[in-house]
């Protein structure tokens, strides 16, 4: 049976326009300069109070080393537009505490990406991303996925 943390982390999909897949898999001399740029006052206005405002680079490391720091978990994803290779948005995965088996999921997207539809290319992936997950191991990776926008739940 495939753990929960196992599917999680193991989570990297294509959509027509995006790829998605763990921030670590990519260049990471390039990720602290993306979450920097990505975290806005206006992206972050629904996050929880210590991670509101604008970041700098090193605001922007302790992020990162923080997310890194939840373990396999709660992986966080990049996706980053194909045809450009720049990236869009985070996707962030996390067990879900209220029920068991189910696996939330927060995003957050640059900006300079909202109103392209790219939130919902990268929810449509994800979600078949875990129909294969579930076909491939029905009883490792759970029932269920919440969405999470901007620190609200929306099911």
């Amino acid at each position: 049976v495939l753990t929960m943390a196992a599917a999680l982390s193991s989570c990297c999909f294509s959509t027509t326009r995006l790829h998605v897949k763990p921030w670590n898999d990519f260049p990471s001399a390039n990720l602290p300069i993306f979450v920097s740029r990505l975290m806005s006052p206006s992206v972050t206005k629904t996050l929880p109070p210590h991670w509101q405002g604008d970041f700098d680079l090193a605001r922007a490391k302790s992020f990162i080393a923080e997310q890194d720091s939840q373990g396999a978990d709660a992986p966080t994803l990049l996706a980053v537009e194909a045809a450009t290779d720049e990236p869009v948005g985070l996707l962030l995965l996390f067990r879900g505490e209220e029920e068991p088996g189910t696996v939330r999921v927060g995003y957050m997207l640059a900006e300079t990406a909202w109103g392209k539809g790219f939130a919902t290319e990268i929810v449509a992936g994800l979600v078949n991303w875990s129909k294969r997950a579930i076909e491939t191991d029905p009883d490792g990776l759970g029932k269920g996925i919440r969405c999470q926008k901007g620190g609200v739940g929306h099911d």
